[in-house]
């Protein structure tokens, strides 16, 4: 390590003088025209570059933006289309739940039509269960009633008989006494 420190402290203890002009030298043999124009040309180039990259980063921007924008759009274009599917929906559903209620409706109001008949037809039937046994209580009651004037007209003309009988046996035994009280005068 001694050693390289020394080696590298000779190489660097030449001349003041020497340790200006080499470099100075150096310098020029290269063509400063040259590298002027290359510095020239490079640095517009890098500043074109630039320019060039500013601008295409702009552009990538303003196209990100717009895709952005435009992925915005889409997504409240679909929210809205959702909505209008969702809303559509809801309305089928409303309507088809007014049809199966006004369906109900309907069914409940026919079978009390059909309800209401068949209690109207148990009414009538009772009604001409009523008048038939109304009627058959009246011809029992004229039955009743003939048959009571037949017992009736029977029993006085029993007695009418029996009076008779009685009126001619007494009219026979008046006679007997006539004819007796007769005999004895």
């Amino acid at each position: 390590m001694k050693n390289n420190k020394k080696s590298i402290a000779k190489k660097f203890n030449l001349d003041g003088k020497k340790l200006i002009e080499q470099p100075f030298n150096i310098l020029k043999k290269i063509n400063i025209e040259k590298l002027t124009k290359i510095a020239s040309l490079s640095l517009k180039e890098k500043f074109k570059d630039f320019k060039e990259k500013m601008k295409q980063k702009e552009k990538d921007k303003i196209e990100l933006l717009k895709k952005e924008k435009i992925k915005e759009l889409k997504k409240e274009k679909l929210e809205q289309e959702k909505q209008k599917i969702e809303e559509a929906k809801l309305i089928r559903q409303d309507e088809l739940n007014a049809i199966n209620e006004e369906k109900i409706r309907l069914s409940n109001q026919e079978k009390l039509k059909i309800k209401i008949t068949k209690q109207e037809n148990q009414i009538e039937r009772k009604k001409i269960k009523l008048e038939a046994q109304r009627i058959k209580a009246e011809e029992q009651k004229l039955r009743d009633e003939n048959e009571e004037k037949a017992r009736q007209d029977d029993l006085k003309l029993k007695e009418e008989k029996l009076r008779l009988e009685f009126l001619e046996k007494q009219r026979a035994r008046q006679e007997q006494q006539k004819a007796k009280v007769e005999r004895d005068k």
